[in-house]
């Protein structure tokens, strides 16, 4: 995602260690990157590192060490040498996370435990909407070949079990929102479709993006089992973001297929999680108070701190109606950006954040660009392995030089991300509304980002099985909708093996009669001129 910094001075210890810890470093890099000889002195970027890359990098040395490292120390501590200079600094203060005593003592008496930041905040728009799906993820599986249906169901059963967020309950006890485990089966939905086609499955899946959930008397996730021929089935997953973020996706494929395997004696089961989603809940309670909470508002409204640049022709009249529409980054323009972050020792994430900025300094001719990008926030130790709603809402704030190479937007945009990722642990959403209630309302004097943007990886949409293939895609929403969390324009890219590809989100109060046609070009155009 991000390229290097330059690291500080490494701390005074033993030179052996150092290398020692340093050589395994080196060797995680080889391992994930699968190249061999990383040297000491190499940056992970260079290599061919990205953010998804990192994360795993980061569980790796985790595993190994026992201290959780950060994504933003991985940016500004991008070689072994570095990595380990900080390791060492971070050993002597590294964060518990382990399940407390008072935790399982509420677990085994069905107290309700704490809702993590994150789910606060759509809890609360929960109970003002009343069970309406703008909240949902869906996700639509095709099996083909020779299918165990019992064993598909009881595979969904192990995945929902082991994944705690998807087998909790919500509500209320003495005003304060929380969530309980439940301990039954998931309830699965079984059809017969066969003879009824493609359409029947396509009306049931867009019934599903708009039939909610009632987070008080069910989980925050159904499945729905389709037969469609003799030897195809399909599984309808539905997801409250609650529950889950972008993230979850592969991780609850991978899982699924994981438990069919199991199911049909083709594998062995995984051994538990060492934590669960409740477990970060009361972490991220416990650590996000005192001087670290107002570190992390001081922060954020240093970024906020002047009215952000007007994206949208039109200011918006409140009524939330928005569309979606496909974006397609040509592929010579794909190959280009991704040529450039290679001869740049940068990503393809900076190349992408360094066009928008451009993009939106053309619209606005402001030197000070604001942009919100969406970032996995899964710094915290086995979150890589869970489902549940981790990801947040980073503003980054990028100065412009119009005159500047690229290479040099590019060190802007990789300076401007490695300063927002300081304050990645806490929720805006949560900021926002904590910094409003002491009198300082960033968003209704208009400090906030007109800009979103975020960068889906590579998604794995083909997974073979005993027997059968499995196929996964997201299912999409309705073009047209209504989105109380949109900001005025949202670009949202999805890396695949040919390129790059996405939607673009939009309120259309905002973006009156064909002015979106226009700027959709000068996005293309912006792309092209980070593309050699």
């Amino acid at each position: 995602m991000i390229g290097e910094t330059a690291a500080p001075p490494a701390p005074s210890h033993g030179s052996s260690e150092r290398q020692r810890i340093a050589r395994t470093i080196a060797a995680v890099f080889d391992e994930v990157l699968e190249q061999t000889e990383c040297g000491l002195d190499d940056p992970f970027f260079r290599l061919g590192g990205d953010s998804m890359a990192g994360l795993r990098v980061l569980t790796r040395l985790h595993e190994e060490f026992g201290v959780g490292i950060q994504v933003a120390d991985l940016y500004s501590h991008s070689t072994p040498l570095a990595l380990a200079d900080r390791l060492i600094e971070l050993r002597s203060r590294a964060d518990t996370w382990r399940r407390s005593v008072a935790s399982t003592a509420r677990r085994r008496r069905g107290k309700p435990l704490p809702l993590s930041l994150a789910q606060e905040g759509f809890y609360a728009i929960e109970k003002v909407t009343r069970g309406v799906g703008i909240f949902n993820s869906v996700l639509l599986m095709r099996l083909t070949g020779d299918v165990d249906a019992a064993a598909l169901s009881d595979a969904i059963g192990d995945v929902v079990q082991r994944q705690t967020a998807l087998r909790v309950q919500f509500g209320e006890e003495a005003g304060r929102a929380g969530q309980r485990l439940v301990d039954r089966p998931p309830v699965i939905t079984r059809l017969d479709l066969r003879g009824r086609g493609e359409k029947a499955l396509a009306r049931l899946a867009k019934m599903e993006y708009l039939r909610g959930f009632d987070l008080s008397t069910e989980p925050p996730a159904r499945f729905t089992v389709a037969r469609m021929t003799d030897d195809g089935w399909a599984l309808i997953v539905t997801v409250h973001h609650i529950a889950f973020d972008g993230m979850s996706q592969p991780i609850l494929l991978d899982e699924l297929a994981h438990a069919y395997r199991c199911r049909v004696g083709e594998a062995s089961p995984r051994p538990p999680l060492r934590a669960d989603y409740l477990d970060f809940a009361e972490w991220q309670r416990d650590v996000l108070r005192g001087d670290r909470l107002e570190s992390h508002l001081e922060g954020l409204c240093e970024i906020l701190r002047d009215p952000a640049p007007a994206i949208a022709p039109r200011e918006a009249d409140g009524n939330f109606a928005s569309r979606i529409d496909d974006l397609l980054v040509p592929d010579r323009t794909a190959r280009g950006m991704r040529q450039l972050a290679a001869d740049c020792d940068s990503t393809i994430f900076i190349v992408l954040l360094a066009a928008l900025t451009d993009f939106a300094y053309r619209r606005t001719k402001a030197e000070r660009q604001l942009i919100t990008v969406q970032t996995a926030n899964r710094n915290w130790p086995g979150s890589e392995d869970m489902v549940g709603c981790f990801s947040n809402m980073l503003c980054v704030e990028v100065g412009v030089d119009p005159l500047a190479p690229p290479a040099e937007a590019l060190a802007r945009a990789r300076t401007a991300m490695s300063r927002a990722l300081r304050h990645e642990e806490l929720p805006l959403d949560y900021a926002l509304d904590l910094l409003s209630s002491r009198g300082r309302d960033l968003v209704a004097i208009g400090n906030m980002p007109q800009l979103g943007f975020t960068l889906q990886p590579v998604a794995e949409d083909r997974i073979d099985l005993p027997g059968c293939v499995m196929t996964a895609e997201a299912v999409q929403q309705g073009r047209e909708n209504s989105d109380p969390t949109s900001f005025p324009l949202v670009v949202e890219l999805g890396l695949t093996q040919q390129g790059l590809a996405g939607t673009t989100y939009r309120l259309l109060d905002m973006w009156p009669d064909d002015s979106f046609a226009q700027a959709e070009e000068e996005l293309l155009a912006a792309f092209a001129r980070f593309s050699v």
